[in-house]
């Protein structure tokens, strides 16, 4: 029996809540750990530094287990991941289960992504892999909103106790057939990465996408702790509201392949959105709540979009070595989120958020450099 369609999306909901519902509670963890900024701020780089580098390894996973009973074992190791956070009383210690949240949360995602690729037509592709990265986005906001509502009315362990049980439920729903093939997946070998970077405008796509990452996760990390100069001792739940924005990243995700036949073609479509994410770090450096909250839409959709047009269009690329190449973006794109979730905390801490918005300005300012640079594609298919 074949994974639903279902059951994938609501697994990449929650494998998001796992990933983002700390974010608004770090100033809370500074506080009861008594670190920095950066510090509590690499209670997401360490789960981001694993969803960097398994993408390349996973593979073999899936060449000797099929993706349905991979996102199942994944699925339900995030649960006692969880119950492990929740009674957690020591940063290393929370730093550690973060550490093993991220090698668990890429399984379940690669299982879901190699789902979608090996299972949708060539006209299905962009709109599967819209509606994937949709679920993704309402995880991440609604695990920000979540953890931040029992963290200011009840307790965020007791968030974490009750994300276990969902996601233990979810493990035990997830259908698995014996008798599935297994993933014929490339191995990583220093012949398939080179093939990989060969094809037409990848090397752009990837620098790209590393740069509008790293900016990306750099301001939602640091947010909290920017609202907290501004607003007079805000609580979880107010902090978590502000990701509201997040929203709009389903929207633009979920509309991309209409613009692109507005547009023409996908570059267009990348280039603007990548204008419009600069235009939001500019007006987002402006020192004002409301200001912040409104932008913050249009920073998370424009992102967003890149993302999805820009996931796709690696896929269009090429017709062989896929595996290589899609887990060569995430690679990219999360090794952005690595140096990104880190490097500006420590900006921020020398030298103010005034450095720290310069310092996302000079790095996505790159990114969309390289993206003007970028070859059009070579196929029709880029226009469907």
């Amino acid at each position: 029996m074949a994974m639903k369609k279902q059951v994938t999306t609501v697994a990449a909901v929650f494998a998001y809540f796992v990933l983002y519902a700390p974010q608004p509670l770090l100033p809370g963890f500074a506080n009861e750990y008594g670190i920095g900024i950066s510090q509590a701020g690499a209670l997401m780089t360490a789960t981001l530094i694993p969803l960097a580098l398994a993408p390349l390894f996973y593979g073999y996973l899936l060449s000797a287990i099929s993706p349905a009973k991979l996102l199942r074992y994944a699925v339900f190791c995030m649960g006692l991941s969880c119950l492990a956070f929740a009674n957690s009383h020591s940063y290393d210690f929370s730093w550690a289960i973060r550490f093993l949240q991220g090698l668990l949360l890429p399984a379940a995602l690669t299982a879901i992504t190699t789902y979608i690729g090996t299972h949708s037509l060539a006209d299905e592709l962009q709109k599967n892999m819209s509606l994937f990265i949709t679920a993704t986005i309402i995880g991440g906001l609604f695990g920000r909103i979540s953890a931040g509502f029992f963290a200011t009315y009840l307790s965020w362990r007791l968030f974490y106790y009750a994300l276990a049980t969902i996601l233990f439920l979810i493990a035990w729903r997830i259908p698995v057939d014996n008798k599935a093939a297994k993933t014929q997946y490339a191995r990583l070998s220093i012949n398939s990465i080179a093939r990989a970077f060969t094809v037409k405008g990848v090397v752009s796509l990837y620098a790209g996408i590393f740069c509008l990452f790293f900016s990306f996760v750099a301001l939602l990390n640091y947010l909290p702790f920017i609202l907290k100069n501004l607003m007079q001792n805000p609580g979880e739940m107010t902090l978590g509201l502000m990701y509201c924005g997040f929203i709009m990243g389903a929207v633009s995700s979920l509309n991309a392949h209409r613009l692109i036949v507005l547009f023409g073609n996908t570059k267009r479509v990348m280039i603007v959105a990548y204008a419009a994410f600069l235009c939001a770090i500019v007006i987002l450096s402006v020192k004002h709540v409301v200001i912040i909250f409104l932008v913050l839409f249009l920073f998370c959709g424009s992102m967003f979009l890149v993302h999805s047009v820009a996931a796709a269009e690696v896929n269009k690329r090429s017709y062989d070595n896929k595996s290589m190449l899609n887990a060569l973006y995430v690679t990219f794109y999360y090794s952005g989120g690595v140096a990104g979730s880190y490097l500006p905390g420590l900006v921020y801490e020398n030298v103010g958020s005034g450095g720290f918005f310069i310092c996302l300005l000079l790095i996505s300012g790159g990114g969309f450099l390289i993206l003007l640079g970028l070859p059009l594609s070579s196929e029709k298919s880029s226009l469907d």
